[in-house]
């Protein structure tokens, strides 16, 4: 028996939706993380072992993010990334390794997928179950409420019967 109360739907990474973490591949070979952030506007870069706070900036295109050391200039699934004194370098994002980097900063502790109808089941944060199929045409969410749950009883308990091997 499943028991679960009514709640709006929390914010997840499905088709068309803008993920919280990217992950990044640089053509010079180094992978960097970006994690956004909203108050104010900008995004946590780590790249090697240093994690900076950027700053959102003006951009033509695109959406700039800046500090007086680096800069991360990204535009679709593009980036160029530069770090004072130094070149710039091109990458690109990973969106197999961007999904569950997102999962992961949005508090989600197990995802499942699969394909043909793609599916998806996250577990977290907070006990929250999302499913969803037809490649999010279908989504159900199941979040546990206080009220709804029962304390579970023990099972009777049971015999255990070991198999006779040759």
């Amino acid at each position: 028996m499943v028991t679960a109360c009514s709640t709006p739907p929390p914010a997840t990474a499905g088709p068309g939706s803008t993920l919280q973490a990217h992950v990044w591949q640089c053509s010079e070979g180094s992978t960097i993380n970006t994690r956004n952030l909203s108050s104010p506007p900008g995004i946590a870069l780590r790249t090697g072992g240093e994690t900076r706070t950027l700053p959102q900036a003006r951009a033509a295109s695109g959406v700039r993010y800046q500090d007086a050391v680096m800069q991360f200039w990204t535009e679709g699934d593009s980036a160029r990334f530069e770090r004072q004194p130094g070149s710039t370098v091109d990458c690109r994002e990973i969106r197999s390794l961007s999904l569950p980097e997102d999962a992961r900063v949005r508090g989600v502790t197990f995802r499942g997928v699969g394909n043909e109808p793609g599916w998806r089941l996250e577990i977290g944060p907070a006990h929250r179950v999302l499913f969803e199929d037809g490649y999010g045409s279908m989504s159900v969410v199941f979040s546990p409420c206080r009220r709804c749950l029962k304390p579970l009883r023990a099972l009777p308990s049971t015999k255990a019967h070991r198999a006779a091997t040759a």
